[in-house]
């Protein structure tokens, strides 16, 4: 099994010396939380999945899935080649022009949807479809709850550590010990940047255009 577990994390916790295992609840408790934060901290790889969607004919919204808690929309694909291409809007910038803001759930008219947006858990689409259109939904989704020893958090094993983290800054401040909650969130924060830097060149960065061969390879990038 994968290393270390969310039993195991407990233990980290416990021996840096800070709780006992009275505390054990809360420290599972921090450890989730600390989890959450992460996983909200940044568009991870890790975290990427999707999801099938679909509407139905005279309503003009679709309810998005609840196996995961979703925190941002990368993209919607259509499933089939009748379904046409919709384009996705943000709904925090709504601008006159915007579809959005003529948008009339009631308008007799009915079609495929060419546009979608998100509103809490509801993605509405314009114009109110007149049949079943199935697409894909990419997107990054937040932490699910640990509550077995045998859990496993969802980042890399070797970034682990960061709830260890997380979990001692909230028992610090459980005890208002301001300087040693300080000094946990300062490990955060590296280890943070550590994880978005190697997310980011290993899996995310601009690929470097390789130079002609007469350089030998010196300044070859990526």
């Amino acid at each position: 099994m994968a290393s270390p577990t969310f039993g195991e994390l407990q233990t980290e916790v416990l021996s840096r010396d800070y709780g006992s295992t009275s505390d054990l609840t809360l420290i599972k408790a921090w450890i989730n939380s600390a989890n959450r934060e992460l996983h909200a901290s940044h568009r991870w790889t890790w975290n990427e999945t999707a999801d099938n969607i679909a509407t139905t004919a005279g309503q003009e919204f679709i309810t998005m899935p609840t196996t995961l808690p979703i925190l941002w929309i990368g993209r919607v694909r259509p499933n089939d080649a009748s379904t046409p291409q919709v384009e996705f809007l943000d709904a925090a910038r709504i601008r006159s022009d915007s579809p959005m803001a003529t948008f009339n759930p009631t308008a007799t008219g009915r079609g495929a949807p060419r546009y979608m947006w998100r509103l809490d858990n509801l993605l509405y689409v314009d114009p109110t479809p007149d049949a079943v259109y199935s697409y894909k939904l990419y997107f990054w989704h937040g932490a699910t709850l640990m509550s077995s020893d045998a859990h496993l958090p969802e980042c890399p094993e070797d970034d682990r550590e960061i709830l260890v983290f997380g979990a001692l800054r909230r028992a610090a401040e459980r005890d208002r010990d301001l300087n040693t909650a300080n000094y946990y969130q300062s490990l955060w924060d590296k280890k943070l940047d550590d994880m978005r830097a190697k997310d980011n060149t290993l899996f995310q960065g601009v690929r470097k255009v390789q130079m002609p061969k007469s350089y030998y390879g010196r300044y070859d990038r990526g």
